[in-house]
């Protein structure tokens, strides 16, 4: 069960908040704009809207007051084999229309596009190919990976996506290998990636370095 609370406006005695059932627990979460959660399972991902928050008195048993969520909708995984399943999620893209999150579980990258227009989420395939390393900055646009001394980058784009990469090209897609670089050094972990500047900064022993990749 997982629970989100309206915080601003729980009090001592009343919980304001709304509930989603699980069989069994989601291995990510994101909160998204226009009161949007995603969850992701083994199996799929699914995107609840979480406007419909409930008074709930804390004084008296909370079964028959809860307020179960349904998903708005709900698209499956093919990578849920991978073990440990451990999703990676871009930070959310948002314009006029559409919030976007890339989604990986180290098998191909998914795209989510949730319209905001009240139209119904969709999922398109970003990717599909395995993702390399060990630690990985995933971006609406751009991905860097490392493993140990080895390091890889990439750029793809979304069927609605015609951007142009700072080279002045088409931005270019997926496969990794061909952006593979090799370092001396061992990498240090989180890297930090500017996905705009196309920039990583990564901490070696004794200091750090700026790689421009894209």
């Amino acid at each position: 069960m997982i629970e989100v609370y309206h915080w601003t406006t729980c009090e001592t005695s009343t919980h304001v908040k709304v509930s989603i059932p699980f069989a069994k627990l989601p291995i990510g979460l994101s909160i998204l704009p226009d009161s949007k959660l995603l969850a992701i399972t083994r199996h799929d991902m699914a995107v609840y809207d979480i406007q419909q928050f409930k008074c709930i008195s804390i004084l008296k048993p909370e079964d028959k007051q809860t307020l179960a969520l349904a998903p708005d909708f709900t698209a499956n995984l093919e990578s849920y084999c991978l073990n440990p399943p451990v999703p990676i999620l871009s930070r959310p893209y948002i314009d006029d229309q559409t919030i976007k999150v890339a989604v990986t579980l180290k098998q191909g990258i998914y795209g989510l596009i949730v319209p905001r227009n009240g139209e119904l989420p969709k999922v398109t395939m970003l990717s599909s190919d395995r993702i390399p390393g060990t630690h990985i900055c995933l971006g609406i646009n751009r991905l860097f990976s490392q493993s140990g001394m080895m390091t890889w980058a990439a750029s793809y784009t979304w069927p609605d996506d015609n951007a142009i990469g700072l080279d002045g090209e088409p931005r270019r897609t997926l496969p990794l290998q061909d952006h593979r670089r090799e370092y001396g050094q061992m990498c240090l972990f989180p890297a930090l990636m500017d996905e705009d500047a196309g920039r990583v900064v990564n901490g070696f022993k004794g200091g750090f370095a700026v790689l421009d990749w894209m």
